[in-house]
Order: C-alpha cells, then structure tokens, then sequence
C-alpha cells in the first residue's frame, strides 16, 4: 500500500518496481582505497562436483527459445523527467552487495539495478529478454543455456560477456568476500559454469527443476571481471566504491548521513528494448534519510517527498486521513502481489522440550 502526491501520478504510472543503480564514482562520492589492492589474488578454475558438469563443447540439439510476442506493459503516456523524492530510514553501511554489511534496506535497490539473463513478464509471467536475447533447456533438466546480447553494457561503457558470468561465479565461491551464504548457493545449488564463445554460456544447478524455475533459481547476473581484484582486504578497499551496472540508473551524489541520488542514463543500452520502453521514467531518485516513519509521514503531507508507503495499519486507517485526501491532493492505492505471500519466520516446536 502506498500513497502518491497527485502531481507525480503520471511521471509513476509505468514504473513497474522502483530501481536504484550503482554507476561511476563523482567528487561527491566518498571512496575506499580507490587505487584498488596492493597485491590481487589469483582466482581458480571453477571445480564441479563429481557426477556434475556441463559438455565441455555446446550441445548441437539445443532448442533455442526466445519471446517477442508479449504486449508491451508499461503506458506509453507515463511522462519522463523530473527528481522522485524517496527516503530511507539509515544510511546504508557500505556500498557493496555482498560481505559484511551488504544486507541493508538500500542494497534493495542496488540489486534490482543489476540485470540478470531474463525477466518475467508481469501479466503473462513469461519469460521474456533481459541480459539475453536467447535461452535453451538441456535434457537433464537442471541446465540451461543462455545467448547474451551483445550490445549490453556496464554503466563504465565495457562490454557484459560470458567472461563475466565465469567470474561471477569464482567471486561468489570465494572466501575474500566474506559472505558463507554467497559462499554456499554457488557451491551448493550452482554446480557449474562454462564459456562456449563470448556472448554463450551454460549454467547447471543442483536438481531439475521446471523450466521456469530454473530461471528463477539457477540463472544470475554477471560480475564485472575489469573492476573487481579480490585480496584478502576485498571488504574494507570495495567498501564505498560503486561497481558498475547494467540498469538503468547510476549513483552521481552522495552526502554521507544526508542522502544518496542516482541518475538515468542517457544512453542506456537497453533504452529502446521492446520490455524497457517506457519504464524508469525519473531522471533522478533522491533518497533522504529520515530516522523516524512519523516525521518521514511529515515530511511527505508538507510536499517533501512524493510517496509513501503506508505497511503500517496505523498510517492506512488513521494518519492518512483529511483535507489533503479529501481534495484529492494525495491518492492512496492498495497493490495486490502476483502471488500469496507466505509468513516468514523462526518458529519453535514449543510441544518438545529444548
């Protein structure tokens, strides 16, 4: 549930879920060991578990797939342009989006700036081209195949190539990033990853699954190999640095304890993808920090910020009440998930002793 200040409905209406990005470094941003580690370690080969691995070449009986015939789903009539005033509650910790740290309410919206291989159309709940332009299934039911599309791009302007993906799965298996759970999955559930040229690549999970699943659960986003130099002082030099990305934002200003703004780009390479027109319409998000959700509510009913978002029973049924909802200067909307959304939890069998 949220509510928006009338004069933003238009410039919201086709922003499908709200992206942040990482982008260049500015004079505004405050960076760690910017000149990178002293001495690099050398990364190894991906090691696959025995009874894993995919064919050393690419299989000749794949069936590629792809999906242009989904409808276009963002309005064409969202207007572009403007700053979306946004806040958080604290100032994240670091900048990094794993290790120490990396979990904050902010790496949210780094993380959906980070593309992966394809996306799901919200209506259809298809498939439908992100990072790649192609996909296949193997035949053992737990391996997929991906063909990239060349024109993607970091935010630093390099190439996203099947290099990246090999490498992001030796960054997330090694112990300088200082993150167990990272640590696990690509062990654990991503047996493994090869290169077949540079824009294919083959990715095996741990057990079959339905194709759909597959995507959601094997398929992952690349890690820029040019930028990243693992050493055993990774956290501490990557803490503030802002790694490039393939969405379409960048941070261009940060004022530690104030705020953090981030940018469009101008020349997105995905701008005129037939899944990306008319979204991300903000030329710039700025996220204040404001400590408390009462005074933040303050701060949105005096036209400082232009959402807000209205989880608490308190704020729907009691706050967000009176002559600015009456005249219809603020409009609240309730939005309905695709699915059910479980509980989540700690739960104790409290019927045994301890």
């Amino acid at each position: 549930m949220r509510i928006f200040r009338s004069h933003g409905l238009a410039g919201l209406a086709c922003l499908t879920f709200l992206l942040v990005a990482c982008g260049e470094d500015t004079d505004d941003t405050q960076t760690v060991g910017a000149n990178g580690p002293t001495e690099s370690i050398e990364l190894s080969p991906i090691i696959v578990q025995e009874g894993d691995g995919l064919p050393e070449t690419l299989p000749s009986d794949l069936i590629w797939e792809t999906n242009d015939d989904d409808p276009v789903f963002a309005s064409s009539q969202a207007k572009r342009g403007g700053t979306l005033r946004s806040f958080m509650l604290s100032y994240p910790l670091t900048l990094r989006l794993v290790g120490p740290d990396s979990n904050s309410g902010f790496a949210g919206f780094l993380r959906a700036n980070q593309l992966s291989p394809v996306s799901f159309h919200p209506d259809s709940r298809n498939p439908i081209p992100s990072l790649a332009t192609h996909w296949a299934f193997g035949t053992e039911g737990r391996s997929l195949y991906y063909k990239l599309d060349p024109n993607a791009r970091w935010s630093d302007g390099a190439p996203v190539t099947a290099d990246d993906y090999i490498f992001a799965v030796q960054f997330m298996r090694s112990k300088e990033i200082v993150a167990p759970w990272y640590n696990n999955y690509y062990t654990e559930r991503v047996r493994d990853v090869k290169r077949y040229d540079d824009y294919t690549i083959g990715i095996q999970g741990a057990d079959p699954k339905p194709k759909n699943e597959m995507h959601s659960n094997y398929a992952f986003g690349p890690v820029p190999k040019h930028f990243h130099k693992l050493s055993d002082d990774w956290v501490q030099i990557y803490n503030w640095q802002i790694a490039p990305n393939t969405g379409p934002y960048r941070i261009t200003e940060v004022k530690k304890g104030k705020y953090i703004e981030v940018t469009r780009k101008a020349d997105w390479w995905a701008n005129d993808l037939k899944y990306y027109k008319h979204r991300f319409n903000p030329d710039k998000i700025r996220f204040r920090i404001i400590r408390d959700m009462n005074i933040a509510y303050q701060h949105f009913e005096n036209g400082e910020l232009d959402s807000f978002g209205l989880v608490l029973p308190e704020f729907w049924h009691h706050k967000a009440t009176g002559e600015l909802y009456d005249k219809g200067y603020v409009n609240k909307y309730w939005f309905y998930n695709q699915l059910p959304v479980p509980s989540a939890g700690m739960y104790l069998n409290v019927a045994e002793p301890l």
